[in-house]
């Protein structure tokens, strides 16, 4: 086959795990200097093949031989450690659960899955019922998918993968849940693939299933490539290398498992610079001095290249710890973003400083206004109080003229007052004063106290006797008796005339 239609070319793959028990501990591995703590396991120890459009890829080994990592690496789900990959078309990988959402329901993951392989709504809208129909789910296809069962799973997967028409498809262990009758269905619908020149790479501890479909197989082994070939020459020797594993005792096989193990963590940069190299010296049959020196050279030049491949290996694995560079140039980047905080920080609070003082001079600016111009509230206030001042003192006025006694009135002013006076007063001398009029004290104009008007009482008619030289004053007209200057009392006969 040329090499046109080479859809995947994998030449010395390795893939590199770390067996750190806590998050901290991985953190502390990748910040170290040295390797000391390093715990390597490496799942694939140099792996190299290719595979030709239209080919069905069978894989088989061990549980823990690195078939899963070898299909993850292939279908891009995670980056191999070392070695070159080439994929010329899309993949999709299908195993138990792959990419399925569990909290979603099987439609919603169809939909999701065909959404990311670039499908509108409307062909996801023809497709989808195409898809519940080879599932056979039935009504399962609403409820959640972690409600399924591991076969339902596999059902559902496959149905989706077979319907987004991938380039290359992944099948890892995804039929060997399922029942018979949907395992038939789907070798079908890998037949049509591979007519229509589609890759295929399978997945499966069952050897039936692999001789089926298979054109070719990989056999893992503790994560090296034991044997890649035709299905019909590798199967018959993983068949019997499986039957006589088995018959070993069960201590044999542990301490066997054990030991390829070991190896995996004991797989060094060294080893995958001799895999790259490739580098053989071939024996010589002259065994002259200057065969051995020739020889000699060779395998120095082999350890030179040895060690330099070594070196560009170690960097390449060692690309995720710091080293003492890496630290150095650390501190200087954190050096740099502490001094340019820094200094922004005291740039900001500067600003702020100035902008709290310019603040408070505007402040003592208006205070100042404010007291050399009192504003029309403060004098609005002093004239109210004002006001509120003369009206009380008005009040204050007015209640002291009320309180203030008024005299008693004396009309002919004779020193007793007309409530008092009787009958027989007599006049001391014969002049008649005025009748005196009340004397009323000053108040203020603004709200004089209100003065009573007193009718003042008609002045009485004095008449002076020519005979004895005595006085008679007159009652007024109104009253009926009379004193005379004797001091008897004569009685008006209704007249007015005095006996």
């Amino acid at each position: 086959m040329s090499e046109e239609k080479i859809k995947i070319s994998v030449k010395n793959i390795t893939k590199r795990f770390e067996l750190m028990k806590t998050r901290s501990e991985k953190i502390l591995n990748m910040l170290s200097f040295s390797e000391k703590k390093d715990r390597a396991f490496w799942a694939l120890k140099g792996v190299s093949f290719d595979v030709f459009a239209g080919e069905a890829i069978g894989v088989v080994g061990l549980n823990g031989s690195g078939k899963s990592t070898l299909l993850n690496i292939v279908s891009e789900i995670y980056p191999q450690t070392t070695g070159e990959l080439t994929i010329n078309g899309n993949t999709s990988i299908i195993s138990i659960g792959a990419g399925l959402k569990p909290a979603l329901t099987g439609r919603d993951n169809i939909q999701l899955k065909l959404l990311m392989s670039g499908l509108t709504k409307k062909q996801i809208k023809a497709v989808a019922p195409t898809i519940i129909a080879f599932s056979e789910l039935g009504d399962f296809i609403d409820q959640p998918v972690k409600s399924y069962s591991s076969g339902m799973k596999a059902k559902l997967g496959f149905s989706i993968m077979a319907h987004t028409d991938p380039d290359i498809m992944i099948i890892d262990e995804a039929l060997s849940v399922g029942d018979s009758t949907f395992a038939n269905k789907s070798f079908e619908k890998i037949r049509e693939f591979k007519a229509q020149g589609k890759t295929i790479f399978f997945v499966s501890h069952s050897a039936g299933q692999v001789k089926q479909i298979a054109d070719r197989v990989i056999w893992m082994h503790f994560g090296e490539m034991r044997e890649i070939g035709e299905t019909a020459e590798v199967m018959p020797h993983y068949e019997q290398w499986q039957k006589d594993f088995n018959k070993k005792p069960k201590k044999e096989r542990e301490q066997y498992i054990v030991d390829m193990k070991a190896a995996q963590k004991k797989f060094s940069a060294t080893d995958i610079a001799v895999q790259q190299l490739n580098l053989t010296i071939p024996e010589a049959n002259d065994s002259s001095r200057v065969a051995r020196e020739q020889r000699k050279e060779l395998e120095s030049q082999k350890d030179k290249l040895i060690k330099k491949a070594t070196k560009q290996t170690q960097k390449q694995i060692q690309n995720t710890k710091f080293g003492i560079l890496n630290w150095l140039v650390i501190l200087v980047l954190v050096g740099l973003i502490a001094s340019t905080s820094t200094h922004a920080l005291a740039d900001s609070q500067n600003k702020r400083d100035e902008k709290a003082i310019k603040l408070k001079n505007k402040r003592d600016d208006k205070q100042k206004a404010i007291q050399k111009k009192p504003s029309t509230s403060d004098t609005q206030k002093k004239s109210s109080e004002q006001s509120v001042q003369s009206s009380s003192s008005v009040v204050e006025n007015s209640e002291a003229v009320q309180q203030e006694p008024t005299p008693p009135l004396d009309v002919n002013g004779n020193g007793i007052p007309d409530d008092q006076e009787t009958d027989t007063t007599v006049a001391d001398s014969s002049v008649v004063p005025a009748p005196a009029v009340p004397v009323v004290p000053y108040t203020e104009p603004v709200a004089p106290a209100p003065v009573v008007p007193q009718t003042p009482a008609a002045p009485s008619d004095s008449t002076v006797s020519e005979n004895n030289g005595t006085s008679t004053t007159t009652a007024p007209s109104d009253s009926s008796n009379s004193v005379s200057s004797d001091g008897t009392s004569s009685g008006n006969d209704g007249n007015g005339v005095t006996p």
